[in-house]
C-alpha cells in the first residue's frame, strides 16, 4: 500500500481513529471468531489493563475503545505496561524451554539430533529467551541442518494471500499462523505457538496498542520510520479485509510474531518461517549463517548426466567457523548494522549496536518511477522488460563501508548501495532534454544507460534529489529533539542513540552529494551519454581528446 503522506502516519490521534474504524468493520467469518489461546494467555500474564483492552476490541464498542485510548495515553499505564512486559518475558522463558524442545524433537527430529533447545546464555537474549546449542562439533563450512520445503518445517507465504493483504508476505504468514492456531487439527505451527512462541512486547506493531506515543517516537528516530508508520495503515486495511476474522490485538500480535521470527528468505526474497531456526539468537560474532538449499532437478541438455535445473528446496544452516559441542549458535539477523531495521522487524536493537563505537547504517528509499512523471508509462514498460521491480527500492548504507563519491559501474549486483541509489535516481529523474533516451531507438537500453551519467543537468538533479531526502530526515530528527529530552526507559534511550548515529551518516551523505554537485558544475572533462556515443561512433575523437590535435 502506498501512503502518500508519511506525516499522516505520524499523528497518533488520527491513527487511533483509523484503527477504531477498522474495529467496527462488518463481521464475515474468514477466520473463526473465537479468541486464540495465545491471546488469552497473553492477557492473563499482562494483567488487568490488557484485559480491558481486549474487552474494547472484541465488543465492537466505540465508547469502550475511546476509553481504552485514554487509558493507554496515561503515564501510569505506560509504567504498568513495562512491568507487564517484564513479567511476561519471565513467564514465557520459564514455560517454553522444555515445551519447545519437545516440539522440535517430534516435528524436526533431524534438527534435534544436532542441536538442543535451552535458555539462551547470551548477555541480552531477545524474543522468547531461548537458544539453540550444538550437540556435536562442526567444521567451518559444514552444513548443520537443512529445513526442507516438503517436510512440514517451513511455512511459505501464500501468493494468493500476499496479493490480497496490504501487509503482503508477512500478512500471508500471519493469516496462515492464525488459521493453524485455530484449527482443531494438530500441526507443527500450532504446537510451536502452544510451546510459547511469542512476539516481543517492544515490537512497533504491538506498541501501536500498548504505547502509541512510544511507537511514534521510535519511527521518528530512524530512516525506515516511514515504512514502520505505514504498517499502521496496513493493519487498518487488512482488518477491513478480514471483516471480523481477527481482533486488532490478534492481528498486530500475529504480524509482529511472524516478522520477528522470520530469519530466512527464499530465492525471491520472500520471508519464511523455519521451525527451530527462530531459536537462534543474534550474535556479536555469528557462528552460523542461513542460505538457500538448492538441488538439481532433471538431466543435462543431452538427456543424461547432471546439469539439470537448480531449484530451491529449503533452507540450510552452515557453520561459519569451527563449532564445539555445547556452544550456543548465533547468527546475524541482518546483513547491515542497521539498528532501525532490527527494531522494525524484530522489535529490539542488539547490544552490539548500542555503543558510541558501533557501526551504524541509514536507509533511503526511492521508486524508479515518479507517478506524476509524463514519461511514467514508458519508463515502467522499459523497466518491466528488464525485470526491474517497480516498488520503492531500499538502499542501506553503513558507516563501515565509508561514504565516498559515486562510482560508475555496469553491474547492478556488484554496486555499493550508494551507487545503486544513484542509478535508481537517474532513472527516476530522467526527462526534459534527456527524454530521447526513452524513444524506441534507445528505450530497450534505458536502464543500462542509467548506469552512467546521463547529462550534466540530470546529474545535478540526482544530487539535489538525494540531498533533499537527507534533509527531510534530518529535519524530522531535529524536530523530535526540539520536543525535549528523551524518556529514560531503555527503548527510548536506544532510539535516541540510533537517531543521532543516523543523523551523522545522513550529514556525510549530504556532504558527498553537495561536493558532487560542485564537481558536476565545474568539471568540463566529464563524459555524459552523448559523449560516450560519439566516442563509440568516432573512435578517433577519443584519441584526439586525449592527445590533442
Amino acid at each position: 500500500m502506498q501512503v502518500s503522506a508519511v506525516a499522516q502516519a505520524m499523528a497518533p490521534a488520527s491513527l487511533r481513529a483509523s484503527l477504531a474504524t477498522a474495529r467496527e468493520a462488518p463481521v464475515r467469518q474468514i477466520l473463526p471468531l473465537s479468541p486464540s489461546p495465545r491471546l488469552l494467555a497473553n492477557q492473563a500474564v499482562e494483567g488487568r489493563g490488557l484485559n480491558l483492552r481486549a474487552v474494547a476490541l472484541t465488543s465492537g464498542s466505540a465508547a469502550a475503545a475511546a476509553g481504552l485510548v485514554a487509558l493507554v495515553r496515561g503515564r501510569g499505564r505506560r509504567r504498568a505496561t513495562r512491568q507487564y512486559r517484564r513479567e511476561r518475558s519471565l513467564v514465557a522463558m520459564a514455560a517454553s524451554a522444555e515445551a519447545m524442545a519437545d516440539v522440535i524433537s517430534r516435528r524436526a527430529p533431524k534438527l534435534a539430533e544436532v542441536a538442543r533447545v535451552d535458555e539462551s546464555r547470551s548477555g541480552n537474549p531477545h524474543g522468547d529467551g531461548l537458544g539453540l546449542f550444538a550437540r556435536k562439533s562442526f567444521k567451518e563450512g559444514e552444513t548443520i541442518h537443512v529445513w526442507r520445503l516438503d517436510d512440514g518445517t517451513v511455512m511459505r507465504p501464500s501468493e494468493v494471500l500476499s496479493g490480497k493483504l496490504e501487509a503482503g508476505d508477512f500478512g500471508a504468514l500471519a493469516f496462515q499462523v492464525l488459521k493453524a492456531e485455530r484449527s482443531p487439527q494438530a500441526s507443527p505451527w500450532k504446537e510451536w505457538l502452544e510451546a510459547g512462541a511469542s512476539a516481543p512486547s517492544t515490537h512497533p506493531l504491538k506498541l501501536l496498542i500498548s504505547d502509541p506515543e512510544l511507537a511514534k517516537r521510535l519511527w521518528s528516530s530512524t530512516t525506515c520510520g516511514g515504512r514502520m508508520s505505514g504498517m499502521a495503515f496496513q493493519v487498518r486495511d487488512d482488518l477491513e479485509m478480514l471483516k471480523g476474522g481477527a481482533t486488532l490485538e490478534e492481528w498486530t500480535d500475529t504480524l509482529s510474531l511472524v516478522m520477528s521470527h522470520s530469519l530466512a528468505e527464499d530465492t525471491k526474497g520472500r520471508p519464511l518461517l523455519a521451525l527451530g531456526l527462530d531459536l537462534i539468537q543474534d550474535g556479536d560474532f555469528p557462528l552460523v549463517k542461513v542460505q538457500p538449499a538448492m538441488e538439481q532437478v532433471g538431466k543435462g541438455p543431452l538427456g543424461f548426466g547432471s546439469g539439470g535445473e537448480e531449484v530451491f528446496v529449503g533452507i540450510e544452516l552452515v557453520a561459519m567457523e569451527d563449532i564445539e559441542a555445547g556452544q550456543e549458535l548465533s547468527l546475524n539477523y541482518l546483513p547491515e548494522p542497521h539498528a532501525g531495521g532490527y527494531l522494525e522487524k524484530f522489535g529490539f536493537v542488539p547490544q552490539k549496536l548500542l555503543n558510541d563505537l558501533a557501526e551504524y547504517a541509514v536507509e533511503l528509499s526511492f521508486s524508479l518511477v515518479d507517478p506524476e512523471d509524463p514519461l511514467a508509462d514508458t519508463k515502467e514498460s522499459s523497466l518491466e522488460n528488464v525485470g526491474m521491480n517497480l516498488v520503492p527500492l531500499r538502499f542501506v548504507m553503513n558507516s563501515s563501508n565509508g561514504i565516498t563519491i559515486p562510482r560508475e559501474s555496469d553491474t547492478w549486483e556488484e554496486k555499493r548501495a550508494l551507487d545503486q541509489m544513484v542509478h535508481a535516481v537517474r532513472c527516476r529523474t530522467c526527462g526534459g532534454a534527456d527524454s530521447f533516451l526513452l524513444d524506441s531507438v534507445y528505450s530497450e537500453d534505458f536502464w543500462y544507460n542509467c548506469c552512467f551519467r546521463i547529462s550534466k543537468a540530470n546529474e545535478t538533479i540526482v544530487c539535489s534529489t538525494i540531498i533533499a531526502e537527507c534533509n527531510r530526515w534530518i529535519e524530522r530528527f531535529d524536530a523530535l529533539e526540539e520536543q525535549g529530552p528523551d524518556p529514560e526507559d531503555d527503548l527510548s534511550q536506544a532510539a535516541a542513540l540510533m537517531r543521532n548515529k543516523e543523523r551523522d551518516l545522513l550529514e556525510a551523505i549530504r556532504q558527498i552529494f553537495a561536493q558532487e554537485t560542485e564537481i558536476t558544475v565545474v568539471d568540463n572533462q566529464r563524459k555524459y551519454f552523448i559523449d560516450r556515443r560519439l566516442d563509440e561512433v568516432f573512435p578517433a575523437r577519443q584519441g584526439a581528446a586525449m592527445y590533442g590535435p
